[in-house]
């Protein structure tokens, strides 16, 4: 297993997309500061599969991913085999401009991660920072209305956003 954190993820993101096109097939794993908000989203047995994941959707949304597992299958031909690269991202949603995240956490949530050994120290010192599509927005309007900013307020927002989209390497962390 191969730990991805920010001050890794450039050096990693090559062999990363090689694995993964190379691969047959890819497996995720998610961990999250939670998983139930809301009791009124219990699953019954007379939910179906649409209703089941609006269910577990809505519930999930309320808390944040703070780390993702990636497995890269490679088949290796005529051995009936496979050989598997796995990576382990720490994911961090940090801050930027207006953008602050606000997420709940649940005590067994945070309990299960401390028993299997997660370390909250590079969760939030050097997890990978993204954004979603919606904060993106935000954060490009905040950037459209700098045009008038001082050289330093440039400076500061654009080592931001380099950090966030990696837009030299063509490709973004959302």
């Amino acid at each position: 297993m191969v730990e991805v954190l920010k001050s890794s993820f450039e050096d990693l993101f090559p062999i990363i997309e090689t694995c993964i096109r190379e691969c047959s097939f890819v497996a995720f794993d998610t961990e999250f500061t939670g998983l139930t908000a809301d009791s009124s989203n219990t699953e019954t047995l007379f939910d179906d599969g649409p209703a089941r994941y609006a269910k577990k959707r809505r519930d999930v949304q309320q808390f944040i991913m703070v780390q993702i597992g990636l497995s890269a299958f490679i088949e290796i031909p005529h051995e009936n085999r496979y050989r598997v690269h796995t990576f382990n991202f720490y994911v961090y949603p940090g801050s930027f401009g207006s953008v602050n995240v606000k997420f709940l956490c649940q005590a067994s949530a945070l309990e299960f991660l401390c028993r299997h050994n997660f370390d909250f120290n590079k969760f939030i010192y050097d997890g990978i920072s993204y954004l979603n599509e919606e904060q993106e927005k935000v954060l490009c309007n905040e950037i459209e209305e700098l045009s008038v900013a001082t050289d330093a307020e440039w400076l500061v927002y654009s080592r931001i956003i380099s950090s966030v989209l990696c837009v030299g390497n063509s490709h973004r962390l959302l």
